[in-house]
C-alpha cells in the first residue's frame, strides 16, 4: 500500500510516501524512506479507517520541523 503524504504537508516540501498497511482496527505500520522512518501504531477504533492516515501526516510534519 502506498500512501502519498505530499498535499497534506505544507507547501514548498517535498513530497513524501508511505509504503506499508492498515488494519481494519485502526492499525498500521508504514515506512518513509525519504526520511528512513518507520511508523507504527494503533487507534483500537473500527470506523473512521482515515483516521491512521490523517495521524500519520501529523506525525511527520510534526517530526520534519
Amino acid at each position: 500500500m502506498f500512501f502519498d503524504v505530499g498535499r497534506l504537508m505544507s507547501a514548498g516540501r517535498r513530497p513524501l510516501t508511505l509504503i506499508g498497511h492498515s488494519g481494519v482496527t485502526g492499525t498500521w505500520s508504514f515506512h518513509c524512506p525519504e526520511l528512513d522512518l518507520h511508523l507504527a501504531g494503533t487507534v483500537d477504533h473500527t470506523h473512521g479507517q482515515a483516521l491512521p492516515f490523517r495521524l500519520m501526516a501529523q506525525l511527520l510534519h510534526t517530526w520534519r520541523r
